[in-house]
């Protein structure tokens, strides 16, 4: 985890269910079956998300899919151009890892 400014860069680890996987590999057949095969054992899914703790957004910026015995399937970068700057929804995955590196001590808050 880096932090610079108001932005944390954070590297998150997705253990992925046979009930996600399968349904990730049957909507990729859809758009190429040969290409969907090499995620029939997908296992983790490592991104890269910022978080602008100042205004509670979330971007992704990388993806890497690895299968069942550690090794590599894919690696993606999205481009600025690709992604953008989301909010940062309540009871979700993203205001979980949002609360827990975007910490504020409640003490200072109300000293403010």
């Amino acid at each position: 985890m880096t932090k610079s400014n108001n932005i944390v860069s954070v590297w998150v680890n997705l253990i992925v269910e046979n009930d996600t996987r399968k349904e990730l590999v049957d909507r990729w057949k859809k758009i190429d079956e040969e290409w969907s095969k090499k995620y029939v054992y997908l296992d983790r899914i490592v991104s890269l998300h910022e978080i602008n703790c100042v205004r509670r957004k979330i971007i992704n910026r990388e993806v890497v899919f690895y299968d069942r015995y550690g090794k590599y399937i894919q690696h993606y970068t999205f481009d600025n151009d690709e992604v953008q700057w989301e909010s940062i929804g309540p009871e979700t995955m993203n205001e979980a890892l949002f609360d827990t590196v975007c910490k504020v001590d409640k003490k200072q808050v109300k000293d403010e």
